[in-house]
């Protein structure tokens, strides 16, 4: 009968097209990661960008590039790559000037309804910049001495703003977090710190993509 043809039909193409089990790859297939920065003259996230991608040699199933400033990325290209880690570091709630095209084209494509980013997956690690008296109260340095916060001061209300702006803007254009934003010197959970570095979260960034592409990956050095 024609419908038991088509049932047969359809059993043929699933032996040679066989299922793929949710969240596995194909061994052929190289996965792309981009690594975008913004550094103030310090140059804090592109160092710290430099420090996660040393800890990426020689896999082959991940095609991981050269550090980039936000300003030189050619932002097209997201649509080539699986993951995107940025470093970027905030003052006053801005970012870089070597950062500010790439965040505005990432602004214009979270509001872009088709989510034009929803084939990647993402990562973020902030440095801010705290002035001297607020890194003495906030950071334990002078504890007992009576130094006060204006709690309008920019630096205080718009502390990290960069790195978590980016955060919610690739989100809403359709990226999916792969691991939870770092901030350095803040409290992280995933790590159980009260003050995690770009060293702890490279680790565990590397760690969590270790399994997922290839077992010959290289042991972390």
């Amino acid at each position: 009968s024609s419908r038991s043809s088509s049932w047969l039909r359809l059993w043929q193409k699933r032996q040679r097209y066989p299922a793929r089990v949710a969240g596995s790859h194909p061994m052929g297939k190289s996965f792309k990661v981009a690594l975008v920065y913004g550094s103030f003259h310090q140059g804090n996230s592109e160092r710290d960008i430099k420090h996660i991608r040393s800890s990426f040699p020689g896999c082959d199933l991940l095609n991981v590039t050269e550090p980039t400033a936000g300003n030189d990325f050619k932002f097209n290209t997201l649509r080539k790559y699986n993951f995107l880690i940025v470093c970027t570091s905030s003052r006053y709630g801005m970012p870089p000037a070597n950062f500010v095209q790439f965040a505005q084209q990432l602004f214009l494509a979270s509001k872009d309804p088709s989510k034009p980013l929803k084939h990647l997956q993402h990562a973020v690690f902030g440095n801010g910049w705290k002035p001297a008296s607020f890194s003495k109260v906030y950071g334990g340095l002078a504890k007992n001495a009576g130094m006060k916060v204006d709690p309008n001061d920019p630096a205080y209300t718009c502390y990290m703003n960069n790195p978590r702006y980016m955060d919610l803007l690739l989100e809403r254009a359709g990226s999916r977090r792969f691991f939870a934003r770092g901030e350095c010197g803040e409290p992280f959970a995933d790590l159980n710190t009260d003050a995690v570095t770009c060293h702890q979260l490279r680790c565990k960034i590397r760690s969590y993509l270790r399994p997922k592409f290839s077992a010959n990956f290289p042991d972390f050095r």
